[in-house]
């Protein structure tokens, strides 16, 4: 009896890892359209997409699958908000190098907050 209930929650946590890993790595995708008579016509059919709190997180090497998600969405601009590196982690490479692959294709809005090691505040890079 002891030897299958330690069998058995030796699965649960098995399948419980599983499963937190497999959300880790999940992309969440939510569309808005926002209609107001107060926005000016040259916003018809923007695109804007909002990336947030990756916590220097890598979606496939190099962050190829988040970016091909953004590539098939199309924006006009990529804002990045919330958390882009995790304050525990002093390796910001995986985020610079998202800012800067991203910045080569879209306008990119981002802000680093001040305590990090590098200080950007907010900067605008221009589609090329």
């Amino acid at each position: 009896m002891f030897k299958e209930v330690l069998i058995s929650g030796a699965i649960v946590l098995l399948g419980g890892y599983r499963y937190y890993i497999h959300k880790l790595e999940d992309i969440e995708c939510v569309s808005y359209e926002v209609k107001n008579s107060k926005i000016p016509k040259v916003f018809d059919n923007f695109k804007i997409v909002q990336i947030s709190d990756l916590h220097n997180r890598s979606f496939g090497v190099d962050n190829n699958i988040l970016l091909e998600k953004i590539d098939t969405l199309n924006p006009d601009i990529v804002c990045i908000t919330g958390d882009l590196i995790d304050g525990a982690n002093e390796d910001f490479s995986i985020a610079l190098n998202l800012i800067d692959v991203l910045s080569r294709k879209y306008q990119v809005y981002h802000k680093i907050r001040r305590w990090t090691k590098i200080h950007i505040s907010k900067r605008r890079h221009n589609r090329r």
